[in-house]
Parts: C-alpha cells; structure tokens; sequence
C-alpha cells in the first residue's frame, strides 16, 4: 500500500481519494444519484462546448443552451448523436480537447476482438475513476487494494523487449499493483499444474481471469486430484468473456470461494456483481441507455448499450455505442444498491451466425450443448461460419467414444436452413489475447 501511495504522489493520481468517494455513493438516494449524474454532465458538456472542437461545433451550430434546467439527464442526452469508433475515428483530430499535450495523456487500445484495435487517449482523471470502480466492486467482498491478486490473462511483458521496461512493469505489477500476471494463451496441463502450484504456494487473496481459462484449472484440479489448497482466496473474478452456470459451479468447487462478475472494457469500468449475485451498472461514473432493435434509445430494455463517460473530458465518450447487446432491467436489487441492474450481457452484436436470413445471436448460439446433458462430456466447442450457407461446429470430448448424435441433432434444429459440419478434436486454441472466442463469424456483408 505504500507503494501505491508513493506512485500516486509521483504521478498526480488520485485512486484511492476516487474510490473513497464511490464507496460512499453507494449509499445514495435516487434522488442523490439523479444529481450527481446530473451536475457532472452539465460540466461535462460545458467543458466540451468550451474545448472540444468537434463537440463545441455540434453544440454551437445547434444553438444548444446548456445553461437551462432540464428534466433529467436522458432529455439533455437526447440533444447528441450516438457515437461510435467510425464516428470518432472520422473526426478524431477534433476529438482531443484544445490545448491538451498529447503526453498528459495515456494512448489506450481496445483489443481488436470485434475487428481492427480502436485506440484513444484516457487523462488520469478517467483512469483514476476506472480504477476505483474495480477496487470498490473488490471493496464490496473485502478485497483490499493491498491485497495480491494472480491475474490470468496476457501478460504484455511479453511483448516488451527492453530490459528495463520489462523490469519496470514486473516491479509496477508486484509492489505497487499486488499482481502476479500469468499469460493463459496456450494453456497446456504442464501449465496448469503450474499455475495451482503457484495458487498455492503465494499470499493471494484474489485469483482474476477469463472464465474460460478458470474453468479449465478448475475442472482439471478436480478431475487429477491435484487441489487447490488456498483457503485465503476471498474471491474468484469472471471477466472478459461469458460463463455458464454449470462452469461456475466447477468453479466454486474447485477454488472453495465465491465468484463474482465484472464488466470492464477499455473505455471503461462498466458493471460488476453484488452480494446477492445481480450486476450493477457503475452510474456514478457513466450514464448508460440501450439503442433498441426499432432505433428508439431508453434508459430501460434490451438493445446497444451506449455509454457516456462523465469523467473523460479528454476525449469524450458521449452516447458512445461499444457493441454489446445488453438488458437494463427496471426492477430494484434486494440489495439495496442506488444503481441501475444489468440482468443480460448477451455479447457483441457483431457475433452471430446466419441461418438463412435469420441471424442466430450469440447468446442463443451458446445456449444449447450447456442446457443439455452433454455439457460434462465436452471440454470445449467452437461454432465458426465463413460462409452464409454452412457452419463449422467444432467440439472437444472428454471421451472420445461419446456418442454425440443427440448433440448434433440439437445443433441441425438450430441451423436448420444451413449444412451443418461437425470437427471432433483434440483442441481448440485461444486467441493471443487469451481469451477464448466460442462463436466465429467470418462472413462478409
């Protein structure tokens, strides 16, 4: 925690001041929410009218008055576009502020998962926002900023060549970010066996990873008798893919603790679990509406999730539209909690499969083979289409006698205007990010 504190003091950061503050508005009234969101949006945008060129244009031309008192938040949302990477990539010499050095600010990337990496620059005010949402979602299950956390996904020192870069971001992970970062891009038994031993062995109180990856240390720890003996791990996190419930109850049994969600992405930290197990949007740091299936946008439904960021003055993200097919439920957390529910997180909307004219979502695509009894036979399976008239349906067996007539037959009733082709293999790699991508859709429109 030193540590922390000393980099803070360095680096102008404000982390723990931030989290402090959204610890304490989780304790607000609707009412105390409405004008949060509501003051910090008005500032917001009379910065933007001030020193965003693309921004100060749209507003000026407009001859949007945002002195005025509004109703709510959703009424003066409703005055700007929606936004996404082509819109901002279009304009994106006017979407930095007037006046900024780009050195005060961070380059950021997303990973490129729904096509080409959109990058863009986050000021420290939105990275200190960022950060605390996580810390106060690990707050939440007492999980401590001083507290070590072995993280499973892609360690980027990797791709450092450096010396001293690569020493200055192990040191950066170990002392100051309590991290131990382990790459699961290819996850081999050797590997796992590693990664238990290392479980283990070290003071973690928190293991982080892709739910794909956790699942596979899980099910082999339970399968090879080779435990998991850590009793001090106060949680396990689920982020950057999905997961079912079958895979979380293997989960559970293995690790011997709770698991929670997060919903994190570039742009930002967007949602994460409560202590009755429903997700929460983080509306005190953005305000979120859905783009329905009719182009109508609601604060409540199930569509396009857009996202204003009200701490990325920098370079603003207003009704920014990420890709997600999310539901805003209108129903009230027995928690207690001020913030919005999020009861779906469907995937991206470009992650489908066509069945003749008919597009299959992604959730719908992954819902079968873990409803059915075959879901302890398969270790993995992967549904990918190049081309609109066929799929691939690539599966993993535990056992490789199974007889899985019954699964293809669930498969052929759902592509059913399609030829479907089934691959049995022995495995199916992940991507170098390390996530595991389940549906493929390589056609183009």
């Amino acid at each position: 925690m030193l540590f922390f504190r000393l980099r803070e003091l360095c680096k102008g950061e404000h982390v723990e001041c931030c989290l402090n503050q959204l610890i304490s508005n989780e304790l607000f009234t609707k009412e105390q929410l409405n004008a949060w969101q509501y003051k910090h949006l008005k500032e917001l945008l009379l910065y933007l009218s001030c020193n965003n060129p693309y921004y100060s244009r749209y507003i000026k031309e407009r001859e949007i008055d945002l002195q005025k008192n509004f109703e709510s938040v959703y009424d003066i949302l409703a005055l700007f576009p929606v936004t996404d990477k082509k819109v901002i990539k279009d304009n994106y010499t006017d979407w930095l502020s007037n006046h900024l050095s780009y050195d005060n600010l961070q380059l950021c990337s997303t990973s490129g998962s729904s096509g080409i990496p959109f990058k863009f620059y986050q000021s420290a005010l939105a990275r200190d926002y960022k950060t605390a949402s996580k810390y106060r979602l690990y707050h939440r299950f007492g999980i401590k900023i001083s507290d070590y956390q072995l993280c499973l996904g892609t360690n980027y020192d990797s791709k450092v060549s450096s010396f001293f870069q690569k020493m200055k971001i192990n040191v950066n992970n170990k002392y100051i970010n309590h991290r131990y970062i382990t790459d699961v891009s290819c996850l081999s038994f050797a590997m796992i066996r590693e990664i238990i031993d290392t479980i283990n062995k070290l003071d973690i109180k928190s293991v982080w990873g892709y739910p794909s990856a956790l699942f596979e240390i899980a099910n082999y720890a339970l399968s090879n008798n080779y435990p998991i003996i850590n009793k001090r791990i106060k949680a396990v996190i689920y982020s950057g893919e999905s997961h079912t419930p079958y895979m979380d109850t293997i989960v559970k049994k293995a690790f011997n603790t709770i698991t929670i969600d997060e919903y994190n992405s570039v742009e930002g930290f967007i949602a994460g679990s409560c202590k009755v197990d429903n997700m929460h949007l983080n509306e005190d740091t953005a305000l979120y509406e859905v783009l329905l299936p009719d182009g109508s946008i609601r604060a409540y439904g199930k569509g396009e999730l857009l996202i204003t960021s009200l701490f990325a003055k920098d370079f603003p993200f207003i009704r920014y539209k990420n890709g997600d097919i999310v539901e805003i439920a209108e129903t009230k957390c027995e928690c207690g909690s001020p913030f919005k529910l999020l009861s779906h997180l469907d995937g991206r909307s470009s992650c489908f499969i066509y069945n003749g004219s008919i597009k299959v979502p992604h959730a719908v695509c992954t819902h079968y083979l873990p409803h059915s009894d075959y879901r302890t036979k398969v270790d993995k399976f992967q549904i990918e289409q190049n081309e609109k008239d066929s799929v691939i349906v690539r599966i993993v067996l535990k056992d490789r006698n199974t007889d899985c007539a019954g699964l293809e037959n669930l498969y052929r009733e759902l592509f059913n205007n399609i030829s479907v082709c089934f691959e049995y293999v022995d495995d199916i790699p992940r991507e170098r990010s390390g996530k595991f991508k389940d549906v493929i859709n390589n056609v183009k429109e």
